[in-house]
């Protein structure tokens, strides 16, 4: 990824991008050492020049993007949407950056509706297949269930209230 050929630059950073779309990560890994790596090409003034990296970079963000729990991965979009008003000279870069975090949206919020009060609530679709199961299973069942529920309201309250109107912000 170091490499002094840009060439050579550009092929690592799309093995790196195959390499987290075809297995899983940690997202120790990937916070600590892959997404510091990837991103200085998206705000270093050489890496700029060479747009076929930059493009690499981007998509690489995306993907390992997908790794991510909800609050690497919304620490990681406000990071970026935060960047847009200070870095002025860089608006396009980081529009296609957060566009490719956006892509990388993998969360379930199926079963999460918004009433007309704007308060998050959940639909439970799973109540027919727990009726058949033994009560020490559906106790359990129930636990993972809310606990899974409870993050996928956040989510939905988070990008409602936050990230939504972060964006209506931003320049178009």
């Amino acid at each position: 990824i170091k490499h002094i050929q840009a060439h050579r630059r550009i092929r690592a950073v799309h093995q790196l991008k195959d390499l987290c779309s075809k297995e899983t990560l940690s997202q120790a890994t990937i916070s600590s050492y892959l997404m510091p790596m990837i991103s200085f090409f998206v705000f270093d003034a050489t890496a700029q020049k060479e747009h076929n990296l930059l493009t690499a970079s981007i998509d690489a963000i995306g993907e390992m993007a997908k790794h991510y729990g909800w609050g690497k991965y919304n620490h990681l979009l406000s990071s970026y949407l935060s960047l847009l008003p200070k870095q002025k000279n860089q608006h396009k870069i980081l529009i296609r950056v957060i566009v490719s975090i956006l892509n990388a949206f993998h969360f379930d919020l199926r079963n999460v509706t918004v009433t007309t009060t704007e308060q998050p609530s959940v639909t439970d679709a799973s109540t027919d297949e727990l009726e058949d199961t033994p009560e020490e299973r559906s106790d359990t069942r129930d636990v993972l269930n809310q606990t899974s529920t409870d993050q996928n309201v956040r989510i939905v309250e988070t990008v409602t209230r936050r990230i939504l109107p972060q964006l209506e912000k931003c320049p178009g």
